[in-house]
């Protein structure tokens, strides 16, 4: 280390006579590769507890007589490197005002490949920021700092040549740059404090500027979510991408806050943000309602796309069951033990139905206006597989031939093709599968 050559060169003058013997054998047991702040910390600092304090005080000179010799050598032989180095020709900021223009205390001069790169600070600031914030469909992705003019990254030791430039000025520091410093510029240590911030400028992004498509379906599922507050209003499906552009556009405030309240980690946070999604959505609704592109459900309607959901489940558990049936069994399948529960429940839809109808026949509509929604009734093709019904006797056999106690008693057929065989179909079932519209 070149420090303590300096030291032991400046020990043979008479006024360091007084150090004694022992603390120069301990400041020569230390590396050579270690920096003078460490060398200063454990061999001056914390020696100062064996020694007196006239030795203290003599050791500490030393040092620090030590290290202004060292410095003015290292500023020396910087000024003859930079008579050496390359000045790039570029000499304005990368809005192409001359660098002249501003303060001293706002340009900066980067030696970076034996080459002098003269920037504006707030414009490497900037730049940061950016690769701070970088982001992919809401998925926070930071990157490292690169030169604009050369496309390589910058050292570690120029970022802290930056900031610490940038300390100078009257600017104040980003929030994002200063975690970043506080993480010794570490990408990975970065992302893990900074999360969620970088997470919500996720967010804002992706709704500036991600597909339509993907937004329009995020405005279907927030209308789908929040039915029930706004009284069964929803959106259209299938639209033009020009309408949809449209209905972005409307949508872009309540966006924000619906993904927020979705994606964020903090749960307060979601809390506000859910109660500012039913405000906002209520009050576009009161605005533009009347539109083609909104579609509010009657009461027949709201009961239909309600049971949709368990249609679905329905549909699935069956598909489930049916794919581990051989083809030979299909016959003997006894029937589920929840179908006199599911039977109860449909004969219940299918009279509130049927009344909800009888009330329509006898009431007169009243004729539309221009504010009103528009009511339309929608068919859907959504159907479930026939119910089978087997004899305890098919059952009692299916258990001697197939002699496997972890059947399931009770199944669903994969398709309804097995209607002779001892299978009874109800009619019941078929009307209410048709959601109460009538061939």
């Amino acid at each position: 280390m070149f420090i303590k050559k300096i030291m032991e060169k400046i020990e043979k003058n008479e006024k360091y006579t007084l150090i004694t013997s022992s603390y120069k054998l301990y400041k020569k047991t230390y590396m050579n590769n270690i920096s003078d702040i460490k060398f200063y910390y454990n061999c001056v600092e914390n020696y100062r507890f064996f020694i007196d304090d006239e030795e203290k005080n003599l050791a500490e000179k030393l040092y620090l007589n030590s290290k202004k010799i060292k410095n003015n050598l290292q500023r020396f032989i910087n000024i003859c490197k930079n008579k050496t180095y390359k000045k790039y020709e570029y000499d304005t900021d990368l809005r192409f005002i001359p660098l002249k223009n501003y303060d001293k205390t706002e340009i900066i001069n980067l030696i970076i490949n034996k080459t002098i790169y003269s920037f504006r600070i707030l414009d490497l600031i900037h730049l940061l920021k950016i690769s701070l914030y970088n982001n992919d469909n809401m998925f926070p992705t930071p990157i490292r700092l690169k030169n604009p003019y050369t496309n390589i990254y910058f050292k570690k030791y120029n970022l802290y040549n930056i900031l610490i430039a940038f300390s100078k000025t009257k600017y104040i520091i980003p929030e994002a740059v200063l975690i970043y410093y506080k993480c010794d510029f570490d990408i990975a240590k970065f992302k893990e404090s900074a999360f969620p911030i970088l997470q919500e400028n996720a967010i804002d992004c992706f709704v500036k500027k991600g597909p339509i498509r993907d937004l329009y379906d995020y405005i279907i599922t927030i209308c789908h979510d929040f039915r029930k507050e706004t009284n069964y209003v929803i959106v259209k499906s299938s639209i033009s991408i020009f309408k949809k552009s449209e209905m972005v556009n409307i949508f872009s405030k309540i966006l924000k806050f619906y993904l927020k309240h979705k994606y964020l980690c903090n749960p307060i946070k979601k809390k506000t943000y859910k109660k500012k999604v039913i405000t906002e959505l209520k009050k576009i609704i009161l605005k533009h309602g009347y539109k083609n592109e909104f579609l509010k459900l009657s009461n027949i309607e709201r009961i239909r796309y309600d049971t949709s959901n368990l249609i679905t489940e329905i549909n699935n558990m069956s598909n489930n069951i049916n794919e581990n049936i051989p083809p030979s069994t299909m016959e003997t399948i006894p029937t589920i033990n929840n179908v006199s529960l599911l039977n109860t429940e449909i004969e219940n839809l299918e009279n509130e139905i049927n009344i909800l109808e009888n009330e329509e026949e006898l009431t007169q509509q009243e004729p539309l206006q221009e504010n009103n929604f528009i009511f339309r009734r929608r068919r859907t093709s959504i159907y479930l597989p026939p119910i089978l019904t087997n004899n305890s006797n098919n059952y009692e056999n299916t258990i001697i031939t197939n002699q496997n106690p972890f059947r399931a008693t009770n199944e669903i057929a994969r398709s309804p093709s097995n209607i002779q065989n001892n299978i009874r179909l109800t009619s019941d079932i078929r009307n209410r599968l048709s959601f109460g519209v009538r061939r």
